[in-house]
Order: structure tokens, then sequence, then C-alpha cells
């Protein structure tokens, strides 16, 4: 799915990809790229594991990034650290490398730590991906990417329930080219109902990568959130009249009401948000990313 090539200067040279430092590591197979402007600023989603004894767990934890600004996940924390993952999203240059410094409000108990991603290299680096209607019940299913290392083919994937997949198309791949591509399929509807979309990306050695998942509906009861990722603007397909809508971030905090088709997301601090829609007794949820 992806190659990791990390250089840090206090480990040995055999170490593996669970690189630690002080009593935390970040896992370099669990590194995912969310968004890529194709201008050389990427959003990545970074798991740091806190290991067994790794100092009392009665601290308030915060994360610091070099070289990259912490979207969300930076805290503070109540800390239970020992043992625990914490997630963070952060934004910088594609690739990296980034260093990454988890820091106690008590340094007495325990020692703060540090970690590196190393140089992050993915086989395509993805640029957008997105589905929209062209026609009543007809989508434009289209991505991009900023550079193919090693690319055999995309698979266009869809679901009903946003768990099971199956294939629909197959998109030959530019093998290696370091200028990128951009890609389109369109694809019919057939009934009423949410579905759900990703893009699966297949190596030549058999390695695969995938997109995030986007969702559109077909239906009154049913809506059609997009572009995502964003940089100033959300809309929305579906009967959306009389309608209780409301955008929240990643923490669970309302972040304001809205109401309409178009949604001015523009003075949004980048990030992972959501987008809920109440209908009735029932939620929609869509989350969206938030750039720039």
């Amino acid at each position: 799915m992806r190659k990791i090539f990390s250089l840090i200067i206090f480990l040995l040279p055999f170490a593996t990809t669970q690189l630690q430092a002080q009593g935390c590591t970040v896992d370099q197979s669990n590194i995912v790229e969310l968004t890529n402007d194709g201008n050389g600023t990427c959003t990545y989603s970074i798991d740091i594991l806190f290991t067994e004894g790794s100092g009392p767990d009665n601290r308030t934890l915060t994360f610091t990034a070099t070289d990259a600004t912490i979207l969300t996940g930076a805290g503070p924390h109540s800390c239970a650290c020992s043992g625990n993952t914490y997630t963070i999203t952060l934004s910088g240059p594609c690739g990296g490398p980034f260093s990454i410094e988890a820091n106690h409000d008590n340094s007495g108990n325990g020692s703060d730590c540090s970690v590196s991603t190393g140089e992050i290299i993915l086989p395509v680096s993805w640029t957008n991906f997105d589905v929209q209607f062209i026609q009543p019940k007809v989508v434009e299913i289209s991505w991009g990417t900023a550079t193919e290392v090693n690319n055999e083919y995309f698979e266009v994937q869809q679901s009903q329930d946003g768990q099971n997949f199956r294939a629909i198309a197959t998109i030959e791949g530019q093998g290696n080219d370091y200028q990128g591509g951009t890609y389109a399929y369109v694809h019919q509807l057939v009934q009423e109902g949410n579905y759900y979309f990703r893009i699966r990306q297949q190596d030549l050695d058999g390695a695969m990568s995938y997109t995030e998942i986007v969702n559109v509906a077909v239906g009154d009861k049913h809506y059609a959130v997009f572009p995502n990722p964003t940089t100033d603007v959300l809309h929305i397909i579906g009967n959306i009249a009389d309608k209780s809508m409301y955008l929240i971030d990643s923490w669970g905090n309302v972040v304001r009401k809205t109401r309409g088709s178009k949604i001015d997301v523009a003075s949004l601090v980048p990030g992972v948000y959501s987008l809920v829609i109440e209908n009735g007794q029932t939620k929609d949820w869509h989350r969206f990313v938030k750039i720039r």
C-alpha cells in the first residue's frame, strides 16, 4: 500500500517501522494521507502509541509538531498515557518528515517524548476525489493524482452501507508518473438510496491503497454533500426544506447552525468536521475535511 523510509539518528539501522523514543512510538504503516492540494501541502492522520510503563498517568498531555500544523488531536488530553493510542491530524509538506513531541504538564512525573514519521512515500499521492451528479441518478466519479509510483490500476468501488464494497469499473494507471494524472468515470444509479464510493489503487507488486469514502444519495430522504475536501463552500443535494442543520468539529462541539443548499465554510479553521442534518427522529452525518 505504501513504502515508508525512515532516518532517525538515535535508532539503529535495523530498526523496524515501529519508531520509538522515550516511551512513545508512531506506527509508520498506519500513516494515512487525507488530502493533497497538488501544491506540495498534504494532511495526514498519525497514530501515536504510548508504550506500557511509559510513566505515571496523572498528567495533562499536548502534542506539538515541527514543520507542520496539527489540525486535530493536539490536546490538551487528560492523560492515562501508558498503553494508549492518540490520533492527530496534521498539515505540512507532502512526504514529511515530521517531528512530533508529547508534552506533559508535570515533568517530574515522567519525561516528555518525541517521535519522527521519517520520510513518507506513498505509491499514489491523491490530489482530489469527488462524486457529483451530472444528470438525475447519474454521477461522475473523478479523482486526481500528483504522483504515481509502481501503479497498475484503479478500481472504482460502490457500496450501499459504507462497509461492503463491490467493483464497478477498472481504470488503468500510469505506472511510474511523477506528473500524476486526472481520471473520471460516469455511473448510473438505478434506485433511490444512499450510495458510497471509493477508489482502490493497486500496485504492480500487489499492494493496495484507498481514497476516502464519499457518499451521495438519490431520493428525498437522502442527501449528497460535496466537494470533500473543501476550501470555501459545501453544496447539498436533497430535500432539506424545514430541516435542522448544523456543523460540529472533531471534538463534538457545535460550530454553527446553518441552512440552505450552499454553506459557506471559508472561515472555518482547517480540520475535520461533520454536517448534521436532522430529519425527524433521525440524523444524517456527513464528514468533510476543510483545508486552507
